[in-house]
């Protein structure tokens, strides 16, 4: 069956559900509204991560009140990859692209990870879930990653789990697995960058003793920290693609 193409498409905390009638936050509805000029009866494609995504129609279109009705479901919930970025915080706007490209490419988790060298010390969770809504959105996802506060890296890797292997960019590359002819298992994931300085020694030290971690590299060239999230990603999408 062909649906209308929708004008735009927004995430929701909502259930979704043929007939249900939401109404949408005065930010959305201005989004709509003024944004996308959007009229009464136009078509509005929604999902909240847990529903799959629905064709919506928009009943009421003022400034400040949007109200919209589920039509029909246009696509089965499907889960991001069970994998999990871990970064250190970079400048505001190469964290922007290193979380609109995580979530394009597909995590369930974005865990920014304090390390000795990391240079931004302090991050805003919810500026950086908007990112990852707005990226879902734009890319037609059907979740947005979970974001959590930022830890320091010992911490993260005191508590790690146990059936989750992690995978860390080394820049110093020696002993390491080039990621590209490294085709894990499909199961629990992570990835691992670092920051712009790259590991101190001593981190290198605990992550090549730390039982579920493999250090690897992204080629020859020395990457960018934003650039490395997204080519990491890329490959091992591309790998479970053909494992």
């Amino acid at each position: 069956m062909s649906f209308p193409r929708p004008n735009a498409r927004l995430h929701v905390d909502h259930p979704l559900g043929r007939g249900m009638v939401l109404s949408l936050e005065v930010e959305r509805a201005h989004y709509l509204v003024r944004v996308m000029r959007l009229k009464e009866d136009d078509c509005v494609g929604l999902f909240n991560g847990r529903d799959g995504e629905w064709l919506a129609r928009l009943v009421v279109a003022r400034q400040r009140k949007a109200m919209v009705e589920c039509i029909e479901k246009t696509r089965d919930q499907v889960d991001a990859p069970d994998v999990w970025l871990l970064f250190a915080p970079l400048k505001k706007s190469r964290t922007d692209f290193a979380v609109e490209k995580a979530t394009e490419l597909g995590v369930s988790l974005i865990l920014p990870v304090r390390t000795e060298f990391t240079n931004a010390q302090r991050i805003t969770v919810r500026r950086l879930w908007l990112t990852a809504r707005e990226a879902a959105e734009q890319c037609h996802g059907l979740s947005v990653p979970e974001i959590r506060e930022i830890a320091d890296l010992s911490a993260v890797l005191e508590s790690w789990p146990e059936d989750r292997l992690l995978l860390f960019c080394d820049e110093e590359k020696r002993d390491t697995v080039n990621l590209d002819s490294f085709w894990p298992e499909q199961g629990k994931l992570a990835i691992l960058v670092g920051p712009e300085g790259g590991f101190s020694p001593g981190e290198r030290n605990r992550l090549r003793c730390f039982a579920n971690a493999v250090p690897v590299r992204l080629g020859n060239r020395l990457l960018r920290a934003e650039t490395a999230v997204a080519a990491a990603l890329s490959i091992v999408n591309i790998g479970r693609l053909q494992s």
